[in-house]
């Protein structure tokens, strides 16, 4: 099976597509910094997935998920009590437009489910192969589709009110990190051994985060 860190970011390519989808048929507007953050998040995109190399399983300590789910819920209440916090600064001084800090904050919650669903899908299949239940592999996937199906109720809240362009720009680079950083610590992944690849790996991130900021 390929490393997650590898799929999630591979899957992130559609970005191209929806931001020429997003700006000649739902003509939504993109200033010049708009369009060099999602460059850059692309290109990261790329450049994480062409680091990446197909690794043998590892054993995973079923210790590490408990902490992996923890720190996920932290993330959540942070971001929903950001989003608390936004909307009654907004509601004080009647402000009814919709701004990105709402297209950013459901956009990440959905790219975490995502990158969630992606982890815990193949962590049913690395357990399998070890010798655990087989009932291990129908309840993480199960677990997945959950992840999935709550992320896609995230992404429609985004899309309502915000750009197709953000929430999903968001959504996928959220995804990528989930699934690089959750593959590492819960599946036992590694950084590349090669150099090239290791470097094409960092300047990826690199690129990516500039985007978002």
């Amino acid at each position: 099976l390929a490393p997650v860190s590898v799929i999630q970011p591979v899957s992130g390519c559609g970005l191209a597509v929806l931001c020429i989808f997003s700006h000649f048929y739902l003509k939504e507007l993109m200033n010049a910094v708009d369009w060099m953050g999602i460059a850059f998040a692309g290109v990261g995109t790329i450049g994480v997935g062409a680091g990446g190399e197909e690794q043998k399983a590892s054993p995973i300590s079923i210790f590490h998920l408990p902490w992996l789910a923890f720190v996920v819920a932290i993330v959540f209440v942070i971001l929903n009590g950001w989003l608390r916090i936004y909307r009654r600064q907004r509601r004080e001084q009647e402000l009814m437009e919709s701004e990105v800090v709402e297209e950013v904050i459901y956009g990440l919650e959905s790219g975490i489910l995502f990158g969630m669903a992606s982890v815990i899908s193949k962590l049913g299949f690395v357990l399998l192969e070890q010798g655990f239940s087989m009932m291990l592999l129908p309840i993480s996937i199960a677990i997945s589709i959950c992840c999935s199906g709550t992320g896609f109720f995230y992404q429609t809240r985004g899309l309502k009110h915000g750009r197709a362009i953000v929430v999903s720009t968001c959504a996928a680079v959220a995804s990528i990190v989930t699934g690089v950083l959750a593959g590492m610590f819960a599946l036992g992944e590694r950084l590349p051994s090669a150099p090239g690849a290791r470097l094409l790996l960092l300047l990826g991130w690199l690129l990516i985060i500039v985007g978002v900021v």
